[in-house]
């Protein structure tokens, strides 16, 4: 996926420009859905249930807002196996079923073309990149509570359902407050429903609060800081399927 079309009818150059480092750019829409290929729910699920050891870097939100322990869903073999650590699934789709939420870290390879938009936003912005995506399968699931990101700049996309955000005005040199005090403490700068399709572009250091009342919700969250002598990681898309079945 381009990503000019990402942020249309904003150009890169404007996002560079106007609001890099600056200020949050909200681009909302209700019909014509470009990310709509991007990630879909069967490829998401197949993700999720694909191997015993691949989703380490996996964490469920709590409904107080903060994360289960470090190893609450790993589960650690005693003795000679084949791998050593797996995820215990039954225990997370139980967590599921009551209304948690979760999260996939490392998932910039997940699909082609999120391949290629972390690509060409780390070709832009001369970045490092990662994906993780934010997954709510009940409406009124968990989620964190009002924090913060540093030193990461963040694209947000709605890929399913909505999810309504609050941004505050201020900042605060804690890292996450209940969103009941970051309303008093911190003001609100804006609310905002973002439905499937729409983009959020967020600056370092943005206290900021989102939940989905009213849908399940898939998110893709893209957190990148330049680093131009960084080694870029080689995201070229091994062809694998055209090369079984070209006949040579």
């Amino acid at each position: 996926m381009r990503l000019p079309d990402v942020l249309s009818p904003v150009s890169v150059e404007e996002l560079k420009r106007d609001y890099f480092g600056k200020q949050c750019l909200l681009i909302k829409r209700k019909k014509n859905n470009p990310l709509e290929k991007l990630l879909t729910l069967k490829q998401l699920e197949a993700r999720l249930n694909d191997g015993l050891a691949n989703n380490a870097a996996l964490n469920v939100i709590q409904n107080d807002g903060t994360k289960f322990p470090p190893g609450e869903f790993m589960e650690k073999q005693t003795g000679p196996a084949w791998s050593n650590n797996f995820l215990n699934k039954s225990r997370l789709a139980g967590r599921l079923n009551e209304g948690c939420s979760f999260v996939m870290h490392n998932m910039s390879a997940l699909t082609p073309g999120i391949e290629q938009l972390v690509h060409e936003i780390e070709r832009a912005f001369s970045s490092q990149a990662d994906v993780h995506v934010y997954v709510s399968p009940r409406k009124g699931s968990s989620g964190y509570n009002a924090h913060k990101d540093e030193p990461q700049h963040k694209i947000y996309l709605q890929l399913f359902g909505s999810t309504d955000w609050v941004v505050y005005q201020k900042s605060d040199p804690r890292l996450t407050m209940p969103a009941a005090e970051a309303e008093q403490v911190l003001g609100v700068d804006f609310r905002a429903t973002l439905t499937a399709g729409s983009v959020l572009y967020m600056p370092p250091g943005v206290f900021h609060y989102a939940t989905n009342p009213d849908t399940p919700r898939v998110s893709l969250s893209i957190p990148f800081y330049p680093s131009p002598s960084s080694r870029k990681v080689d995201r070229t898309h091994i062809p694998l399927e055209s090369m079984l079945t070209r006949g040579e």
